[in-house]
């Protein structure tokens, strides 16, 4: 069986930016995901991220944004994560006992609702708390 990889959006935009000090780990990844190790999951947050750091940070044109992100989604074996009626009250405990920012709990709950335990990601958070988060950083 493969196992799930959730796709932060530090390594689209990695990936995306061929200059980036992560692009050649970036790469490695999705090749990894290409090619049966995982099969890769990324949510709206993460798009959304992406869409705000290579529009403001790198100033890219929307029209290539946008060619450059349905390039990941159509990489062999990406899919969305799915997203049920939110359990708020969840999604909240996880903020508060995680001490992660609102967002990256967001993640952490896509990634437990959806059932993967690794994440592809260099958020320092998940980094340093990967083990009491029960979720494997590659």
């Amino acid at each position: 069986m493969t196992d799930k990889l959730y796709i932060d959006a530090n390594i689209i935009v990695s990936f995306v930016i061929k200059n980036h000090i992560g692009h050649i780990i970036s790469e490695k990844i999705l090749k990894e995901v290409e090619t049966d190790k995982y099969i890769g999951y990324i949510s709206i947050l993460s798009i959304d991220e992406c869409l705000h750091t290579l529009y403001k940070k790198y100033k890219l044109p929307k029209n290539k944004i946008e060619v450059l992100l349905y390039n990941i989604l159509n990489i062999k074996n990406i899919r969305t994560v799915q997203t049920p009626r939110i359990r708020l009250r969840k999604y909240i405990n996880i903020w508060h006992i995680t001490n992660l920012k609102p967002r990256d709990a967001a993640h952490l709950y896509l990634m437990r609702i959806n059932e993967i335990k690794y994440i592809a990601t260099s958020d320092k958070h998940f980094i340093k708390n990967q083990k009491s988060l029960e979720i494997k950083v590659i």
